[in-house]
């Protein structure tokens, strides 16, 4: 099973020590807004271990991750990634910080009855890209997540992750669905199916749920594996990192990397 990673705030990791400590083949996709920001982080990061690839963001006032509801000169954006393999987050705009259920709920059910502007803009977008791309999103039907131009058919070029974060989201997307979800995606995307597991620290909105301990985890990365999942994607390197056992973290994700 490939194992790859996302890093939100590479400025938070001590790359050294990861450099060290990353002793098995892998990617880690790094949140920058700019190629020239990419560029950086790239000539910082890899080594014979670590390949890096991009996860362009937007600022949060413009919505952060990508969708039809922002403006076609933000998701034109994407055009100076092209040629890199990348991550793109196909999801509804930032909704702010110090988000209530009843805020969740809110944001959720607008999103739901709204369709995106320029969902057919940023699907074209995408689909000219000559880059290697994994296309993220929620683990939802393909009619709800259309209405904020996800892209569900794929092109040669592209893997779909699916967010499977079983900490972030247990308050309502259950394991068994995730678990369900799962197996039909397989069925449908085959090895171009990617399954993101987490959290291993905070993201965006700073109040993430995150794993307890390292047993949590590799419960997730056995569920998956059993379900035939061959595409693993950790959220985040950094949460990692930042363990006090970090070691023994990456030891065991090696682990998974050669069963």
């Amino acid at each position: 099973m490939e194992v790859i990673f996302w890093c939100e705030f590479p400025e938070k990791v001590n790359w050294d020590e990861a450099r060290r400590l990353i002793k098995f083949n892998t990617e880690i996709y790094i949140a920058v807004k700019n190629r020239k920001e990419y560029i950086k982080w790239k000539r910082k990061i890899r080594n014979r271990n670590i390949n890096i690839g991009a996860w362009p963001i937007l600022d949060k006032d413009k919505g952060y991750w990508f969708s039809g509801f922002v403006e076609k000169e933000q998701i034109d954006k994407l055009k100076q990634f092209n040629g890199i393999k990348m991550k793109i987050d196909i999801e509804p705009p930032f909704p702010g910080e110090d988000l209530t259920i009843s805020k969740i709920a809110g944001y959720c059910l607008r999103y739901t009855l709204k369709k995106g502007k320029n969902n057919e803009y940023l699907r074209s977008v995408i689909k000219n890209l000559k880059s290697r791309m994994i296309i993220s999103g929620f683990p939802l039907p393909a009619w709800l997540t259309k209405r904020y131009g996800d892209v569900t058919e794929l092109s040669q070029n592209m893997e779909k992750n699916f967010i499977s974060y079983t900490k972030l989201y247990s308050f309502f997307i259950p394991r068994w669905y995730t678990k369900l979800f799962a197996k039909k995606a397989i069925r449908k995307y085959g090895k171009k199916a990617v399954f993101g597991l987490g959290c291993t620290g905070k993201g965006i909105f700073g109040n993430e749920k995150t794993y307890k301990n390292m047993e949590q985890f590799k419960r997730d990365l056995s569920m998956m594996k059993g379900l035939g999942a061959t595409k693993i994607v950790v959220f985040n390197i950094e949460g990692i990192m930042n363990r006090e056992d970090k070691k023994k973290w990456l030891e065991e994700i090696k682990k998974f990397t050669y069963e």
